[in-house]
């Protein structure tokens, strides 16, 4: 309960009023107020009586008073003879649960004195608990478990968590009382939402009950979610072979490739994971591929007077996730030296008339 203290056009007497909150709806969001009025007697015991009339008004809205106080009626100093009280149901509070009121009431009189009084001021109700709120949300990878943080108003609340990432939308608990909610886990349809993203953002609306009445509006918090690079990146597979005819002639084997001779025909592979595509392959720094694939690419990449010792082959997905084959001589391929055939020596006549040549 409140007091506020007033005046009176006499010294010898004093108004007040007393305000009190009888009770308060958490449904409804709002209190109900009664205001007491009272006259008093600031020393000496004196009498008083008639009739009188005033107004109370309370959070802008306004009830009439009046009455008649018998004659004589006596008050002693100090003490206060209550007048009137007025209640006010529905007060509404803000959209937190706080409220302030102005409270402000006057009184006037032909019958006695004091003939006017006034009192006024501002009383602070009970913030009424409200919707609940979520604190925080831990950022983790696709298929991982975040910690949801709630901040609940009122030990009896409940409240209904849902998420919208991308186009899709679901449930992440249902009338829960928990305050940390760990047994979501991030679907892996959420990959689908990030093609071409490592990170992606959603949001979780929370929606708060007492019982099965809606308290409040539902509140929204935005979170994020990862994807992990060894889960995403793309597989690459890959071999290479001599197609050159004429190398492949004297070696009697594809797998034998001459260095600075044969033509290498690499072989390479690629495949996209959780729905991201491939965009480029290159085979030692080469382009092999460029483009958007979803599914499986593959193909050959010519290298000609081939002459390394190891072939990289590495593909790039549309999150920027690479991967890399290494083809190494001496376990994928073999790779020889080709030493080309000399000749040194001379040619002359065996005697300057003769057809035989000495060599």
């Amino acid at each position: 309960m409140a007091t506020i203290n007033g005046t009176t056009n006499n010294n010898l007497w004093t108004y007040k009023l007393e305000v009190n909150e009888d009770s308060y709806s958490i449904d409804n969001n709002t209190s109900n107020v009664t205001v007491r009025v009272y006259i008093g007697r600031a020393s000496s015991r004196s009498y008083i009586g008639g009739s009188w009339a005033g107004t109370v008004v309370v959070d802008g809205t306004t009830h009439s008073i009046s009455g008649t106080i018998p004659y004589p009626t006596y008050i002693d100093g100090g003490a206060w003879y209550q007048i009137a009280s007025t209640s006010y149901t529905g007060v509404l509070h803000s959209g937190d649960g706080s409220k302030t009121i102005g409270v402000s009431s006057t009184m006037t009189s032909s019958a006695f004195t004091p003939s006017y009084c006034s009192a006024s001021g501002n009383v602070s109700l009970t913030t009424i608990p409200r919707a609940s709120e979520i604190s925080s949300v831990s950022t983790v990878n696709i298929g991982s478990n975040p910690i949801i943080t709630v901040n609940r108003k009122s030990s009896s609340f409940t409240h209904t968590i849902t998420y919208s990432f991308g186009s899709l939308s679901g449930t992440v608990v249902s009338k829960s009382s928990n305050t940390s909610i760990t047994s979501w886990t991030i679907p892996s349809s959420f990959y689908g939402q990030i093609p071409n993203s490592k990170t992606g953002t959603g949001t979780l609306t929370i929606t708060t009950y007492n019982g099965n009445t809606q308290v409040g509006s539902s509140n929204t918090k935005s979170f994020s979610v990862s994807t992990n690079e060894s889960s995403c990146k793309p597989t690459v597979s890959g071999s290479v072979v001599d197609s050159n005819a004429t190398t492949k002639a004297l070696t009697q084997n594809n797998s034998i490739l001459i260095a600075g001779y044969s033509t290498a025909s690499v072989s390479y592979s690629a495949t996209p994971k959780n729905s991201a595509s491939i965009k480029t392959i290159t085979v030692n720094n080469s382009s092999a591929y460029s483009g958007t694939s979803s599914s499986v690419v593959s193909g050959t990449k010519t290298i000609t007077k081939f002459d390394a010792s190891t072939i990289n082959i590495v593909a790039n997905d549309s999150r920027t996730y690479s991967n890399t084959k290494t083809l190494k001589a001496g376990t994928d391929y073999t790779l020889v030296n080709y030493i080309p055939v000399t000749f040194n020596g001379t040619v002359t006549r065996k005697s300057p008339t003769e057809d035989i040549l000495l060599l």
